[in-house]
This record gives structure tokens, C-alpha cells and sequence, in this order.
């Protein structure tokens, strides 16, 4: 038996005398962060700062001290800027970089939004620090999206209608209120009117902002859908860029959906695009440009894997024509996959480029007829049939309820036929396996490991600005694993 407990206080309470630079071990991701921000070119931060001989005012953070602890706060899963500054105050790793100094949560916030170019530029340092260590191969581009909550109340949602009576509500209430007041100088008075005033004006812009959006996005739709479009899209009061999506457990909420570009190699992010609407088929092409403009000198992406959504007809095309090559299943292709049966005794038609015809899977053959524009698809269209065939198929009665089968195909289509051809052959079966995990990946581990399930600031700047942030995080995650926890074999 022991004859007393330990006793913690040995030293008689004296103070000790505490050395940051060995508070923490030699493996520890702080070290690896203070090592990579110290080879970073700052110069674009500082000359945001007037600083210099015979200027006044109160002399900035250091710029280098700043990113270590924002960075290395993101790396440790902490996102919020109020717990942030709780870190440089309590948790030991923090003192590393600040020496014991708290740091407040407006000064982080305010270089955040001071620095949101500057901050891409560190994205793309993490990017050339990954190929420096033979993490990144350029063999395809994996890109997948999902959908991230906005810091949006629901119940704020309004479309044209409510947005007009909210509006005549305002009207009224400023009204009266103007009219009490009169020659009456009260104080609360005209705070309040200030308050309406202030709240009508948004109104109105929120107004012109949904307009807007109208507009575009119904510029290819009949007037029957235009006018359905106006009575039910809606705009968000208190963060105006999320949109009311469709989330996987079937429920809707504002969100921002988030695509991002991942090398397959050590699952290195190259690129990435955050947006209130759910548009994923129009960022793949954008994405794949950026990923080679940012691996500028580095390598070259020429294949791109993505699921059925990606792969549409005008994504196709537009690949072929910067030859880059579009890997992925197409939306029938999974619907005959998924549900075998459903396709069983329904006739099905491919078609021959070589030969301009159309191929029945009862063995007939449908030719070229006319062809025509198609003003709602953009494109032309071709269409084939063969009327004394179809007289005579044992099928017509499951195939068509008329004289005979028109089939109708988009001269896009050739395109997204060669795209599910790579699809189905050995080498791009080999390539588009790793999708499932590369593509997803990122979102994995933003929502599982780090719990980020909801967005924290308003406002698509800082939603791109914190998105880019996630990024850097994630990349200097993968390329300090990588190093198998030795700081000298980190590449800088």
C-alpha cells in the first residue's frame, strides 16, 4: 500500500518558467503548419497594412503568426472564430504561435474578410507543396458535390407574393408611425422609423434580387413554366445567396452546394466551387479549368471521372473540344442498371454515327429522316424511322401507339455515347472505381470528422472565403500524413 497520494505541487508553488517552442513534440502539426507558412511569400498580406516609418495607429498582428493559428485551428477542427480565440487563450498547441497571447475573435474575423485573394494564393502553395512530395499524379480529376447547411432561418423564405405583402406591411406601419411623430422629436419614435425604413429597403432589394433570378433561369422555359417559376421560387431574408434545396434525407433546407476537384493520388484538392444554387452539371467544366489553371507549370489534367449528373450532353461536348476526356455513367445507363426488370420487354434503340442510322433491339433498322433546332435544348436534333419495319414488328404494340416509332436524337448525343463507352471499357472501369472514394472523400470528412454540418457566417464571400479555408485544412492534413510524422521529410 502506498503510503500517500502524489502531491502535484512539488515545486511550492514557484513560477517556472514556460518554453513555447518545446511545448509541444517534434511530430506535432503545428510544427509542420510553422513550416510551410514560413516558406509562404507574404508580401501581398502585408501591403494591405500601412506600416512603416512615421505611420500611426497600432501596429498589426504579425501576418505569419495569424495564418499558423487560423490554419492550424482549422486543421484541429475548430471553425468558429469565438472558439478560436478561446484556444490562443487556454489550449497549450495555440502558445506555440502566440506565445500565450489571446488572440480576439474580431481581430481573426476581420483578417479573415481583409484577406480572402490572399488566402487563395496560400490554397494554391498547398497544391505545388503536394506535387513537390509526389502526392499529386494528374492521371484523372475526380469531382463529386454535396450540400452544406446555410446559417438561414427556413421560416424566411419569401417568394413574390409574400415579398409584395410584407412589403404594403412596412408601408403601413412606416405610415402611421410618421404620422404620430409629427412635430414630436421622441427618441423611440425614430429609431423605429429608422428601423422600418432600414427593413423595407432590404425588402426591396430582396425584391429585385429574386426578379433577377427569374429572369435567368427562365430564360428557355414555356410561359406556363415561367409563371410557375415566379409563384414558387423564394429568396432567403437573412442570407439571400443560400437557396431552399433538396437534402438526402428528402427534407429541404437552405444550403450552399459545394463541388470539389480531387486528384486521386493522396486525395489532393485542385479545385473547388461553392454557390447557393444546385447547378453540379455546369460546374464541371469550369471546375476542370480552374484544377489546370492552378496546376499551371505542374501538370495537366486531360480525363475527368464523375457521376451520372456530370455527364450530360453539353458537358460532353464541350470536353471533346478542349480534348479532355469525360469518364462516367450516364442517367439511363444507372435507371437500366438499378431496375433491370422495368427494361425488360421494353424495346430499346442505339445509335450508329458511322453509319447515320439508329439500330432497334429487334433487329430492324430506322433511317435518317430530318433534322431540326431545338430551341429549349440549344441544339439540333435528328430524327430516324422506318414505317414498313415497324408495320411488321411483333413489338410495335409495346413500342409505339401510332403508325410507327420516330426516335429522336440530340446531335450532342454521339458525344456522351463515347464518355459511357470509356465508362464501360477496362481501363475506365479502373479509373472511375476510385471515384466513390476520392470524389467523396472531402465530404466525409467535413461533416463526419469534423462535425461541420452547418455553415457559420452569412453571405456568399465568406461562405467562398471559409470554403477555401476548408480546403487548405485538408490538403496540409494529407501532405503532413504523408510524411509519416518526420518534419524532414516534408518538401518545401
Amino acid at each position: 500500500m502506498a503510503e500517500n497520494f502524489k502531491n502535484y505541487d512539488s515545486d511550492g508553488g514557484d513560477f517556472i518558467s514556460i518554453q513555447y517552442e518545446k511545448i509541444i513534440p517534434d511530430n506535432h502539426p503545428a510544427r509542420y503548419i510553422k513550416h510551410f507558412i514560413g516558406s509562404v511569400d507574404v508580401t501581398d498580406f502585408e501591403s494591405k497594412y500601412k506600416v512603416g516609418i512615421g505611420k500611426r495607429g497600432k501596429s498589426p498582428l504579425d501576418i505569419k503568426m495569424m495564418l499558423c493559428v487560423i490554419l492550424f485551428a482549422f486543421h484541429s477542427r475548430i471553425f468558429s472564430a469565438r472558439k478560436i480565440d478561446y484556444a490562443t487563450e487556454h489550449y497549450s498547441d495555440f502558445w506555440f504561435f502566440t506565445h500565450k497571447n489571446r488572440i480576439s475573435h474580431d481581430k481573426i474575423s476581420d483578417f479573415i474578410n481583409m484577406h480572402k485573394e490572399e488566402i487563395s494564393k496560400i490554397f494554391l502553395e498547398t497544391i505545388r507543396l503536394a506535387e513537390k512530395n509526389n502526392l499529386i499524379s494528374f492521371e484523372s480529376l475526380y469531382q463529386d458535390g454535396f450540400f452544406i447547411k446555410a446559417n438561414a432561418s427556413k421560416s424566411r423564405n419569401y417568394n413574390k407574393k409574400r415579398l409584395e405583402t410584407r412589403k404594403k406591411k412596412l408601408e403601413k406601419a412606416l405610415n402611421e408611425l410618421l404620422d404620430c411623430i409629427g412635430d414630436n422629436h421622441d427618441e423611440v419614435l425614430g429609431n423605429e422609423s429608422m428601423r422600418l425604413k432600414g427593413e423595407l429597403e432590404k425588402i426591396n432589394d430582396l425584391k429585385n434580387e429574386l426578379n433577377e433570378r427569374i429572369k435567368v433561369r427562365s430564360q428557355k422555359d414555356c410561359p406556363s413554366e415561367i409563371k410557375t417559376r415566379e409563384e414558387t421560387m423564394t429568396i432567403n431574408y437573412t442570407d439571400k445567396d443560400s437557396e431552399l434545396n433538396k437534402m438526402k434525407d428528402d427534407s429541404y433546407a437552405n444550403a450552399y452546394q459545394k463541388v470539389t476537384a480531387v486528384d486521386p493520388k493522396s486525395d489532393i484538392i485542385v479545385s473547388s466551387s461553392i454557390s447557393g444554387h444546385c447547378d453540379e452539371p455546369h460546374k464541371l467544366i469550369p471546375l476542370i479549368l480552374e484544377a489546370n489553371d492552378n496546376c499551371k507549370g505542374l501538370g495537366e489534367y486531360d480525363k475527368s471521372c464523375a457521376d451520372s449528373a456530370f455527364i450530360t450532353m453539353g458537358n460532353c461536348v464541350q470536353a471533346e473540344a478542349r480534348d479532355i476526356e469525360l469518364i462516367g455513367p450516364t442517367k439511363q445507363h444507372e435507371n437500366i442498371v438499378r431496375n433491370p426488370e422495368k427494361h425488360k420487354d421494353v424495346t430499346s434503340f442505339e445509335y450508329d454515327e458511322q453509319n447515320d442510322c439508329v439500330k432497334c433491339s429487334n433487329g430492324q433498322i430506322l433511317d435518317y429522316h430530318e433534322k431540326y433546332h431545338d430551341y429549349r435544348r440549344g441544339s439540333a436534333v435528328l430524327s430516324y424511322w422506318n414505317k414498313e419495319a415497324c408495320k411488321k414488328c411483333s413489338m410495335k404494340d409495346k413500342c409505339t401507339s401510332g403508325e410507327y416509332r420516330v426516335v429522336k436524337i440530340d446531335s450532342r448525343f454521339p458525344a456522351q455515347k463515347r464518355a459511357l463507352d470509356r465508362y464501360k471499357s477496362e481501363e475506365g472501369g479502373r479509373l472511375y472505381k476510385k471515384r466513390s472514394h476520392s470524389g467523396e472523400v472531402v465530404q466525409g470528412d467535413l461533416k463526419q470528422n469534423g462535425k461541420y454540418m452547418q455553415l457559420l457566417r452569412r453571405g456568399i464571400e465568406k461562405v467562398k472565403v471559409d470554403s477555401m479555408l476548408h480546403d487548405i485544412s485538408w490538403n496540409l492534413r494529407r501532405i503532413f500524413s504523408s510524411c509519416e510524422n518526420n518534419l524532414g521529410l516534408l518538401k518545401i
